[in-house]
C-alpha cells in the first residue's frame, strides 16, 4: 500500500506541474481506487492495484521542460462469493450446497468443502461452559451433546 500511495503522490504532483506549465486541464487523472466503478456485481469485493509496465515510458517535452512518464497499468479484479463467476461476478452457478440439507446438527455449522463434500464445525469457539476443549484440536465438544466433534 505504501508504494501504491507514494505511485498516486509521484504521478499527482507530475500531472499538476504539466497542467500548471501547459495551462491545460486534459492530462488523465489516477484515482487510487478503481474500484469506485463498481464493477463486480452480486456482492463481490473489488481489488485493484497499478502495474507498471517494464521499461516502457512516454517521453514529454514542452519548450525547455522534459520528463519521461512511465507507463502504467490498471488491473481490476473481482472476487465473487461461492457460486458466483465472471470477471464481474455476473454469473450464478447451478450448484446446490451440500449444506442445503442442513447434515448437521443444531450446535454446529456446516461449511462447503466441495459440491459434494461438507464439514460439521461448532458453533461456539472458545469452549462456553458446557463445553470441553477436545486434545491437540481447537474444537469444542458440548458435554450434553456429544455429536459435536
Amino acid at each position: 500500500i505504501y508504494i501504491k500511495k507514494l505511485l498516486y503522490n509521484a504521478l499527482k504532483n507530475i500531472t499538476n506541474l504539466f497542467e500548471k506549465i501547459l495551462n491545460i486541464k486534459s492530462i488523465e487523472k489516477i484515482s487510487i481506487n478503481q474500484c469506485d466503478l463498481k464493477s463486480c456485481e452480486n456482492n463481490g469485493r473489488c481489488t485493484s492495484n497499478i502495474k507498471l509496465i517494464n521499461q516502457q515510458y512516454e517521453y514529454f517535452y514542452y519548450k525547455s521542460y522534459q520528463r519521461l512518464i512511465p507507463k502504467y497499468q490498471w488491473n481490476i479484479k473481482c472476487l465473487c462469493l461461492n457460486h458466483y463467476y465472471g470477471q464481474h461476478c455476473q454469473f450464478k452457478q447451478n450448484y446446490q450446497s451440500p449444506c442445503s440439507s442442513n447434515p448437521c446438527s443444531s450446535l454446529e455449522r456446516c461449511i462447503d468443502e466441495s459440491s459434494t463434500l461438507y464439514t460439521c464445525q461448532c458453533i461456539d469457539e472458545p469452549c462456553n461452559y458446557n463445553e470441553i476443549l477436545l486434545e491437540n484440536t481447537l474444537d469444542c465438544m458440548n458435554i450434553n451433546s456429544p455429536t459435536c466433534r
